[in-house]
């Protein structure tokens, strides 16, 4: 294996932007659906078929309606939320990683294999502007101070105008020897600097006007003997915590946050497999047996609290999904790899609803806000659709 080869993880190695990942022999068998009294319900709004995922849908959503993108086959196609309606699609080829929204909700930002750059408007899917970047992108870019910042799997960290994709400026990071596949996550910590999270449990902030490093921070701390064991890569997703700045977990150790100043704020131990999810005072991963919640403390609290509470109907039923998780209102749902998709109370972690949505293998779940309604989609290979939690 080569210094710069990527890991194929059996529970994670399909990330956000490829969805190809290895596949284990010795699965255990699924876990039993038990039987609970439903207290919600889900209705299925629309459904589209589509071609194979390339990476998780974005939601665009502005004063005159709300858009999911999705890269699908070769193209990008947007879908009308509320009724599934094509409203246009553009053939790029392989998009690698989900659609990046500017701040103003103008242009968007596809990374297309064979590292080129690719800028659309939002309102047709019209080309706007190509630009070649050094290496492949498989995290999804951010909108800072009119800037599309860009990691690329060499480690290197770009900036892009946005309204001409002229190259602003570029740093280079060392990467370790070994990563899972399109980790790295990417988002404004303020109006002035983009976060940056990084392969080794780093991250560093960079000040999108000067393309200078401005913090440091490490937000998880490599350990093991060998490279495989001292992983410890910052998830595709950075979620934005009032008091705390931007929260991440990384790989198989923990979630954290950081604040505009680089200063870790809080962290939390667990054994993370999926993004980090938040609703009302708690946070929500993915670990080894199943969906997990932590309440969310102060900064400066301790670290080491024990879950609030387990669900554990996961066993043999997880896909290589990192995003089959979302937190609405008092509620979490995770959708497994066998097709079901799980409500969950989100101060019990007991089951309030659950139906077989038809959908294969890995799936991934997006939250919407779609007419005052929180909406949620849910993408896999074969099809996407889109679904209504009792309000």
């Amino acid at each position: 294996m080569t210094t710069r080869n990527t890991l194929c993880v059996a529970l994670l190695a399909a990330a956000l932007a490829g969805l190809s990942a290895c596949s284990s022999t010795d699965k255990a068998p699924p876990a039993a659906l038990v039987d609970f009294k439903p207290s919600t319900t889900l209705a299925r709004q629309w459904t589209a078929a589509i071609d194979v995922l390339n990476a998780a849908p974005s939601v665009l959503t502005s004063v005159s309606s709300t858009q999911v993108l999705v890269a699908q086959g070769q193209s990008v196609v947007a879908y009308q939320a509320n009724s599934g309606a094509v409203l246009w699609r553009n053939a790029l080829g392989l998009v690698q990683a989900p659609i990046a929204i500017s701040a103003d909700k103008q242009t968007l930002l596809a990374l297309v294999q064979g590292s080129e750059a690719v800028a659309l408007d939002a309102s047709t899917g019209q080309v706007k502007w190509r630009n070649s970047l050094p290496a492949e992108m498989r995290s999804q870019a951010a909108s800072v101070g009119g800037v599309f910042v860009v990691l690329t799997a060499d480690g290197r960290i770009v900036g892009l105008d946005e309204q001409t994709g002229r190259r602003r400026w570029a740093l280079a990071r060392t990467l370790p020897s070994l990563s899972v596949r399109g980790t790295g996550a990417v988002a404004a910590i303020s109006s002035t600097v983009a976060a940056v999270g990084l392969p080794g449990g780093k991250a560093v902030g960079v000040n999108v006007n000067t393309g200078k490093f401005v913090w440091e921070a490490s937000i998880a701390q490599t350990r093991g003997v060998n490279d495989v064991e001292r992983i410890a890569d910052v998830l595709p997703q950075w979620v934005a915590v009032p008091g705390l700045g931007l929260c991440a977990t990384t790989y198989r150790q923990r979630a954290a946050c950081v604040n505009d100043k680089g200063d870790v704020t809080y962290a939390q131990e667990m054994n993370a497999l999926s993004n980090l999810v938040t609703g009302g005072q708690q946070w929500f991963a993915i670990e080894e047996s199943g969906v997990k919640a932590w309440a969310l403390k102060s900064a400066g609290q301790a670290n080491l609290q024990a879950p609030a509470w387990s669900f554990d109907g996961l066993k043999g039923r997880m896909g290589n999904s990192l995003a089959p998780l979302a937190a609405v209102g008092g509620e979490v749902f995770v959708h497994d790899s066998t097709g079901n998709l799980h409500a969950l109370a989100s101060q019990t972690g007991k089951t309030i609803a659950r139906v077989a949505t038809g959908l294969a293998g890995d799936t991934v779940l997006q939250p919407a806000l779609v007419d005052g309604k929180t909406m949620l989609i849910a993408a896999s290979s074969n099809a996407i659709q889109a679904w209504l939690p009792s309000q």
